[in-house]
């Protein structure tokens, strides 16, 4: 926790519930949208219950030790978080 409070990790959920917003079936559509662009979206396509939140997480190495981290910390799922109540992610 402190980690997170001084801005030295990311949080970022997998899947979204109601303790980040009252209704996590009004943010499916584009949640699903969102997550698709990391990687499709299967288990959400048939599991009509569940709703992404930053969906599958992508971590990509290069040679030289540096990293990338998808979904960007400012696109799509940075959006769909200001849309919430509140979010676990942040």
């Amino acid at each position: 926790a402190a980690a997170r409070r001084g801005n030295a990790c990311r949080v970022i959920c997998t899947q979204m519930t109601t303790q980040c917003t009252k209704d996590p079936a009004s943010v499916r559509t584009a949640a699903i949208l969102g997550a698709r662009a990391v990687e499709y979206t299967h288990r959400h396509d048939i599991a009509k219950g569940e709703v992404p939140c930053a969906g599958t997480v992508l971590l990509r190495l290069d040679v030289a030790g540096g990293y990338e981290v998808f979904p960007d910390p400012h696109a799509w799922h940075h959006n769909l978080l200001q849309r919430l109540n509140s979010p676990m992610c942040r």
